[in-house]
């Protein structure tokens, strides 16, 4: 599935991409990776901010610590005016990558 997944996402079939990782994230319900896929799909599309929150929050369900689903769920939050709550999830994200300059930029942006 993640092969079938990656193929459709390289060729720009993005629906066919989206079913793939649903059943993907279906069989593995501890991989983030199809959850942070679908996100880069809706940035590719533009889709509506809580859907790109939703698949930010799915990958941290399933990986709390991840790093690139924290800093995109930050980024998304202060894009839509939540400004505490993505000043709380850039400073987890700086708690455990000091060196992030993106995490700093966006902790700035919100500041």
């Amino acid at each position: 599935l993640e092969a079938l997944a990656r193929i459709c996402l390289e060729s720009y079939r993005l629906s066919e991409a989206l079913a793939f990782l649903d059943r993907w994230a279906a069989v593995d319900p501890t991989d983030a990776r199809p959850s942070l896929w679908k996100a880069e799909i809706h940035n590719r599309v533009s889709a509506d901010l809580p859907t790109l929150m939703a698949d930010y929050e799915e990958a941290l369900r399933r990986d709390p610590s991840n790093a690139e689903a924290t800093l995109g769920l930050a980024d998304a939050l202060r894009n839509v005016g939540r400004l505490d709550e993505a000043e709380d999830r850039y400073a987890a994200h700086l708690e455990r990558h000091p060196e992030d300059a993106t995490a700093w930029l966006g902790a700035a942006r919100v500041a």
